[in-house]
């Protein structure tokens, strides 16, 4: 439902292109998943509850889980050709997820996915940019061996 392009922290992805495709694929995951494990959780706390139908209660209709509980983030599929990663927040089993969010015929629409994961853009890139700055310096320390111990972070001012 929303999409989100890192620019910037261009010194790290020069040094990122330079490191091996195996490790370029670990740091950018881990700095993508934080970012997308902060927005899970931000859009899990404004994910409407409701109260139990009858009809569930009594076991006459299949259970789809509750909603924000069906909220997940979890790892796509890129293609092997590109170094990058995705990773997707979506409502699992729970399609009225978006019946919810974006109205129906007899139903206004009452967003609380999009708006939250707008509201959550600027610290989740800032979140992506830290954690991909310390996984280029890891992993770099890492194939520097005792050479990378002299490698020292650069302080923001």
């Amino acid at each position: 439902m929303g999409a989100m392009t890192l620019t910037g922290a261009r010194e790290a992805a020069k040094v990122l292109k330079r490191l091996p495709k195996a490790t370029q694929r670990k740091v950018l995951r881990a700095a993508v998943r934080k970012p997308a494990q902060l927005a899970r959780d931000a859009i899990r706390v404004r994910a409407p509850v409701g109260p139990i139908p009858a009809a569930l209660r009594k076991g006459k209709r299949k259970s789809y889980g509750k909603l924000w509980h069906e909220i997940r983030a979890k790892r796509d599929k890129a293609s092997s050709s590109q170094t990058r990663e995705v990773v997707v927040v979506d409502t699992g089993r729970a399609f009225w997820g978006f019946f919810y969010e974006k109205g129906t015929s007899r139903q206004p629409p009452r967003p609380f996915f999009v708006p939250t994961f707008q509201g959550k853009t600027r610290v989740m890139i800032k979140t992506m940019v830290k954690v991909l700055r310390k996984g280029v310096i890891r992993e770099t320390k890492k194939l520097a061996g005792p050479i990378g111990s002299t490698l020292k972070r650069r302080r923001r001012r």
